[in-house]
């Protein structure tokens, strides 16, 4: 069941991103009177298909993409450029069809004619389409037909709809191209801002004027500490020290201030919390998440010292917690779980704020020596840099963070129409933000090609991201959009931005570029992005593989 659930997520998220960003070429292409031939979901063979007007509605068998067939996009071919006889459909004196396939017995009863001369195409913009022919090769006289400017090329399994000069992509003006190529990233950050807008709406907003816990997550501190959704915290309290509790933000105020002490005799708190009109009191043991560490915990176990996380878990999420801490670099480094941390290159480490405050001076993710107990050489790690973890887009709305100490709730949310709005703002702005420093991380070295994900990834993110709810989905299809939507800006001829660079290059020049350069070029690019997505899918099998 959760594999057909995470394939039809799959479909779902991919074929609506896939299909609003080729919907938005479509629709600017149609409002200026550009034929589109084909709007297709998925690459290689129809598996369904149907006609309405002049396009061709299509799915097709691998769901890797999609396309929209816009006349004139690529050089536009002439099948009757090596032709010496054609067969034609005529009607009311009108040329409605060409038969091109010689080949073909099953036209062999239609009429065939000798070609002398013909423009299909009227680059001039005359509005006179024709054909001259001639009924025998020995005629001398000549037969002149006007031609449909909806005539159609009838080959043995399909038709392909003529594409006059007036009704092609080079045609029109150049801010109607530019629209046109710019419709299909639009439309993704158009999908962006409606699906993290609907998110907001399912999701709602931290109600930050409650200390009331909303979630508890298992395996957790505030768990252990029998803490429960609808607890109302009241106070803090760590060496006699009292910290009053009245809301959401004190709370993380607390937090904040709590993380940095390092001076503290205990570290531990105690929680005092009303439930049911009754004041409880329960003794929390915080944890740290480095997360410039891969994400990996830590806690201050009775004797002081901090440990290497492997607090708080049943038998089962013991064995899930180590099978994943496995896979972390971290663990190939030479790190284990229980492994009690003394030092830190020349910094003891004697409580969890010093080692929080050591993880998060680390901005530049230099390479640390971690010391443990028992042990006398030290373990190098490269931990990840603030710019890396700010590239990460966070499907919450708070960045990821070198590291912090946390309790393991969270507050209660409350429905809020006019936030979604400036959420639905903020994801889409926070993401495209993460993709563009992602992208410069690529280009400068702090990250390279062997980290990227190809469609095994993408498969893999959102199969976790269906388990996590729908509102994870969501956030999820968002991010995935304005992914799609920035790199088809990238100025690569076979993408939409190497199209809008030709266009800028046409009202700059006041010349039109190559038509054989522009097809070379980008025939040349698209096969350089299949050989990269080959590669990057390629390294996402091998990274299953290795586990």
């Amino acid at each position: 069941m959760d594999i057909i659930i995470s394939i039809l997520a799959f479909i779902f998220a991919l074929g609506l991103i896939v299909c609003i960003h080729e919907g938005g070429h479509f629709f600017f292409a149609r409002k200026f009177n550009v034929l589109c031939r084909e709007y297709a979901f998925g690459m290689g063979p129809q598996l369904i298909k149907k006609k309405k007007g002049e396009t061709t509605y299509s799915i097709r068998a691998l769901p890797i993409g999609g396309f929209c067939a816009i006349a004139g996009e690529e050089e536009e071919l002439d099948p009757l450029k090596k032709l010496k006889k054609v067969r034609l459909g005529i009607e009311n004196g009108i040329v409605t069809k060409f038969y091109v396939d010689e080949k073909n017995i099953h036209f062999n009863d239609i009429p065939a004619y000798t070609l002398v001369s013909y423009d299909i195409f009227d680059e001039a913009d005359t509005g006179n389409l024709f054909i001259e022919v001639k009924e025998n090769e020995e005629d001398e006289s000549t037969i002149t037909y006007k031609v449909d400017p909806c005539a159609m090329f009838v080959l043995a399994k399909d038709e392909i709809q003529i594409a006059p000069h007036n009704r092609t992509l080079n045609a029109k003006k150049k801010y109607q191209r530019a629209l046109i190529m710019f419709g299909g990233p639009l439309m993704n950050f158009v999908l962006a801002l409606i699906v993290f807008f609907v998110a907001g709406l399912i999701k709602g907003f931290a109600n930050t004027s409650s200390s009331v816990l909303g979630s508890v997550a298992s395996a957790t501190p505030a768990s252990a500490a029998t803490l429960q959704v609808g607890d109302e915290i009241k106070e803090f309290k760590v060496d006699d020290i009292v910290y009053t509790i009245n809301s959401w933000s004190d709370l993380e105020k607390f937090m904040s201030t709590y993380s940095t002490t390092s001076t503290y005799t205990s570290n531990k708190i105690s929680c005092t919390y009303n439930r049911d009109g009754s004041s409880y009191t329960s003794i929390i043991n915080p944890e740290l998440t480095a997360y410039s560490l891969g994400g990996v915990g830590f806690y201050q176990n009775d004797e002081g010292k901090v440990v290497c996380n492997f607090q708080y878990y049943s038998e089962e999420e013991a064995k899930s917690y180590a099978s994943s801490f496995e896979k972390a670099s971290i663990y190939k480094a030479g790190l284990r779980l229980n492994d009690v941390i003394i030092r830190v290159d020349t910094t003891d480490i004697n409580c969890l704020q010093d080692l929080y405050n050591v993880l998060s001076a680390n901005t530049k993710g230099d390479k640390m020596n971690i010391y443990v107990a028992g042990r006398d050489d030290a373990i190098t790690v490269k931990p990840y840099s603030q710019s890396i973890l700010k590239a990460s887009a966070n499907l919450n709305e708070d960045s990821i963070p070198l590291a912090k100490i946390t309790l393991g709730v969270s507050p209660t949310y409350k429905f809020n129409f006019f936030k979604s709005f400036a959420y639905s703002g903020k994801m889409t702005l926070k993401s495209s933000i993460a993709i563009i420093n992602t992208l410069k991380l690529l280009f400068t070295g702090g990250i390279g090609i062997k980290n990227m994900g190809g469609f095994v990834a993408i498969f893999s993110y959102t199969a976790s991201a269906a388990k996590s709810g729908f509102t994870t989905l969501l956030g999820w299809i968002g991010l995935l959009s304005v992914n799609v939507g920035i790199l088809n800006l990238l100025p690569v001829p076979a993408l939409d931005g190497g199209r809008l660079v030709f266009v800028a290059y046409e009202a700059i020049t006041k010349k039109k570029p190559n038509p054989k350069v522009e097809t070379i070029l980008i025939t040349v690019t698209m096969i350089l992005l299949f050989g990269f997505m080959i590669f990057v899918t390629f390294n996402d099998i091998m990274r299953l593989i290795r586990g």
